[in-house]
């Protein structure tokens, strides 16, 4: 019974997916803080606000290049781009607020989505 426990019973929880917005840049980046975390233990040591800085402008670096990506892409592809919208928020109140700031971010970058939305151009 214990030869077939070893075998197919795992011994660690497999990790969780990861954002679909997510570039293994920033990926590494997560991990290397999570790893300098454990070393120290406290967020306060300086290793550990650099590493947590760097991770978070990869964030919403990662975050920002791949909603840019779908904006570019609205045209020929509209149903990525809702079901990203509709997949990121657990209320209809935060989809309608994720979408007005991805319209405002297309306004600023006179993005096709403006023309798309509008029918004009700014």
């Amino acid at each position: 019974m214990l030869r077939i426990q070893n075998k197919y019973v795992p011994r660690k929880a497999k990790g969780g997916k990861k954002k679909l917005w997510m570039s293994s840049k920033a990926l590494k980046y997560v991990k290397r803080k999570h790893k300098v975390f454990k070393k120290y233990k406290d967020t306060k040591h300086l290793a550990c606000r650099s590493v947590a800085n760097k991770a978070s402008k990869e964030l919403k670096k990662a975050k920002f290049n791949f909603e840019k990506k779908l904006a570019d892409n609205i045209k020929n592809d509209s149903k990525s781009f809702y079901a990203y919208v509709r997949g990121g928020s657990k209320a209809t109140k935060g989809a309608l607020h994720m979408f007005e700031q991805m319209v405002n971010r297309a306004v600023k970058c006179r993005d096709p989505l403006h023309i798309l939305l509008t029918g004009r151009q700014l």
